[in-house]
């Protein structure tokens, strides 16, 4: 009934617009709205942009419930604000009448009022999050990751919820790209425990703006925001992950007495309130990657390492012919990327085109990007599958190109490669999609 007196206040424009929303809205939004139509704080919550909402043309004017919904559904289905506003003009000239689409432009406001409701979308998006782990009897797990965006550190949290008997575990993130102040384990540590303690503030200011009707809402099941409700964590294969996963369990301990009372939480059994200690598998299954790569640089060193040694020595400094299956994976992604970060020393787009000129087509460059940009060791597997049938192209090339300016990244590919093929071949029972592939190398080509 609430929604439906709030939609009864909707102009014309507002209420055509939310017919054309996305499924998205019908399931998200009514609660939002109900909660927005009662609660003062809670829009500052979410840094409701006032100050911002003012029209295209310059006279400032609040935006009504029903437009903003309509601009947060777009938002929230990963357009950025500049697309949002794009959208909503293209739309009104489409389906609106002249008359009414100029006037309805007109009202649209600038691209700063865009940017501040997406600034409060991922509000928005933070506090439903909080109330579904407020809801939640337990966590069953809770997953943190911790890395670098442009050498700023960031931390990401999720949560399995067990929202109750016969309901299956939801999977919850809380927080995408969290700003660190440090990367030690005891600042990560402290984080978690912070960003917790900030959801449930805000589910107090939320409940105490509901009222009565803040137990039928936002229930605070087993205490709400509570790291005692953890019952597993889930964490990479890093020493400081490691050590930050114990921190993070000793604060669990410290919440449940708190809670409980230190004597009613220490007699309770393990099953009462279990501790479940996982490695995440996609870390666990690069190990053994790991472990190979250091086994075969041992025997690259083993068997030719006196003679890239000497060719170092010999090359003033020029040579680069490091005893790695790795590094060599490196510089063959550095030489043919074409693209996103393509290497300014690289080849990508005159390689390609010596391709199509070379072998009219029939071979073609399966980009492997920028080595492990953005990926983890298993980046090398498929680097070698890529790789494997270019192998005698890159070299070919890395010869006939030798008549051009000295280049260090393709003089050093040319000449490990052409190391590794005349050194006596070797059986080798690894995966062919490992990266073996200067093993593979040592076959004739």
């Amino acid at each position: 009934m609430e929604v439906a007196r709030l939609l009864e206040q909707l102009s014309l424009a507002d209420r055509f617009f939310l017919s054309i929303l996305s499924p998205l809205s019908s399931r998200v939004y009514p609660l939002m709205s109900f909660l927005s139509s009662r609660c003062s704080l809670l829009s500052a919550l979410l840094c409701r942009p006032l100050r911002d909402m003012m029209s295209s043309g310059g006279k400032g004017q609040a935006r009504s419930l029903g437009f903003e919904l309509q601009v947060r559904s777009l938002l929230a289905s990963g357009n950025s604000a500049r697309a949002a506003r794009n959208h909503l003009i293209q739309s009104a000239g489409q389906f609106l009448r002249p008359v009414i689409a100029e006037e309805y432009v007109k009202q649209v406001p600038n691209l700063r009022w865009f940017q501040g409701q997406r600034e409060a979308l991922g509000n928005e998006a933070w506090l439903y999050s909080m109330i579904e782990l407020s809801r939640a009897n337990e966590c069953l797990q809770h997953g943190f990751d911790e890395t670098s965006i442009n050498g700023t550190p960031t931390l990401n949290q999720w949560v399995l919820l067990h929202a109750g008997e016969n309901l299956p575990p939801r999977l919850v993130t809380i927080q995408c790209a969290g700003l660190l102040v440090g990367s030690t384990a005891a600042e990560i540590a402290g984080h978690v425990e912070a960003s917790w303690d900030l959801g449930q503030r805000a589910i107090a200011v939320l409940r105490a703006e509901l009222g009565g009707e803040a137990d039928k809402h936002v229930p605070l099941t087993n205490g709400g925001i509570q790291l005692h409700k953890l019952r597993g964590i889930m964490y990479d294969t890093c020493a400081t992950a490691n050590l930050a996963a114990a921190m993070i369990g000793e604060l669990r301990e410290v919440s449940g007495q708190l809670q409980f009372g230190y004597d009613a939480w220490e007699n309770l059994s393990k099953e009462e309130r279990p501790w479940f200690d996982f490695l995440c598998s996609n870390h666990v299954r690069n190990l053994p990657i790991d472990e190979f790569n250091r086994l075969f640089e041992q025997y690259i060193k083993a068997n030719i390492g006196e003679e890239l040694s000497k060719i170092t020595r010999d090359g003033n400094g020029r040579a680069r012919v490091e005893a790695s299956g790795l590094l060599l994976l490196r510089s063959l992604c550095r030489l043919t990327h074409k693209g996103h970060l393509q290497y300014a020393k690289g080849d990508g787009h005159r390689f390609e085109d010596w391709l199509l000129a070379k072998y009219g087509g029939v071979v073609k460059n399966r980009c492997a990007g920028r080595a492990e940009v953005s990926s983890r060791q298993d980046w090398c597997l498929e680097a070698s599958w890529k790789f494997h049938n270019l192998l005698q192209p890159v070299n070919l090339y890395c010869i006939e190109t030798l008549i051009l300016d000295a280049n260090i990244l393709r003089d050093s590919i040319l000449t490990r490669i052409e190391n590794i093929r005349s050194a006596p071949p070797k059986p080798c029972t690894f995966p062919v999609y490992s990266s073996s592939l200067p093993l593979n190398t040592l076959m004739p080509l």
